[in-house]
């Protein structure tokens, strides 16, 4: 006998999730509304997901094979961009093959090694647009008090 045969009250772990913060866990409230929704919409999602990081991975991949391309010094074959490169083409593959969420990890993975090859010019202009970013998306935000600039 299975523990949802012995629990009449079984539900969805999401569901669990959302009674975890008392009635104010919008959050856990969120999560438990979106395990109800139907399957149709969870594959609209899911496919709108894969389209965008499909989409994330061909612009990097072009712009990394720009880059090693036109390198001066030449970039070496195990520099942090052709690293990244080798990343991004197997976060392609985890897609092809129905991992998304791998595809990301892959992604973001590939974003931070290529930023190990990074000199300090290149460093200084990846600052200065995060902390752009980071600025306008926390201006009224709660999260403001945790930037540290």
């Amino acid at each position: 006998m299975s523990l949802a045969d012995e629990n009449s009250d079984a539900r969805h772990p999401w569901e669990a999730v959302g009674d975890m913060g008392g009635n104010d866990d919008r959050a856990g409230a969120d999560r438990a509304a979106s395990s109800r929704r139907s399957p149709r919409f969870k594959r609209l999602i899911w496919a709108t997901d894969r389209r965008r990081l499909d989409t994330y991975l061909e612009a990097y991949e072009d712009e990394l094979e720009k880059l090693i391309r036109m390198a001066d010094p030449p970039v070496a074959e195990n520099g942090a961009k052709s690293s990244a490169l080798r990343v991004v083409r197997r976060a392609k593959r985890e897609v092809q093959n129905g991992s998304t969420n791998t595809g990301w990890s892959c992604y973001n993975a590939a974003k931070r090694i290529e930023a190990l090859g990074f000199d300090q010019k290149e460093l200084e202009r990846l600052r200065d647009a995060v902390l752009a970013e980071t600025q306008e998306k926390v201006r009224s935000s709660w999260r403001q008090h945790g930037l540290i600039v």
